[in-house]
C-alpha cells in the first residue's frame, strides 16, 4: 500500500522531502470528511466522526512516530484511553485486509492517489 494515501500528502512529502507532519495528516483527513478539528475531539459517537477518528488514529500510528499515549493526548478528550487507539488501528487494518468490500476500503480507495 502506498504510504501516502490521503490526497495532498504525497505531493507535500515529495516536494518538501520531509516526513509527514501530524498536522498534514489531520488536515487532509478532516478535509476529506469535511469535519472540523473541534468536532473530532468531542465525545460524539456519530458514525462519521468515529470513522474519522479511526482513520486518523490508523494514519498517525502508521506514518508518524507517535506513541499510543501521544495519540490519546492529541485527540483528547474524545479518546481517553490507549485501548481506543488500538481498537481503531486494528479495526481499520482488519477492514483494509478483508476480502469483501466495506466502508473503510471504499474510503481508502476513494482517497488513494
Amino acid at each position: 500500500m502506498n504510504a501516502y494515501i490521503i490526497p495532498g500528502l504525497k505531493s507535500k512529502v515529495n516536494k518538501l522531502k520531509r516526513k509527514v507532519q501530524v498536522s498534514d495528516i489531520e488536515n487532509e483527513v478532516l478535509s476529506y470528511f469535511k469535519l472540523s478539528p473541534e468536532i473530532i475531539r468531542t465525545k460524539d459517537r456519530n458514525h462519521k466522526i468515529v470513522t474519522t477518528r479511526y482513520v486518523l488514529c490508523y494514519l498517525l500510528r502508521k506514518h508518524t512516530s507517535m506513541t499510543l499515549v501521544e495519540i490519546v493526548q492529541y485527540l483528547s478528550p474524545a479518546i481517553s484511553d490507549h485501548s481506543t487507539v488500538v481498537h481503531g488501528v486494528r479495526f481499520v487494518t482488519g477492514q483494509l485486509s478483508a476480502k469483501t468490500d466495506n466502508e473503510i476500503k471504499d474510503i481508502f480507495n476513494e482517497i488513494y492517489i
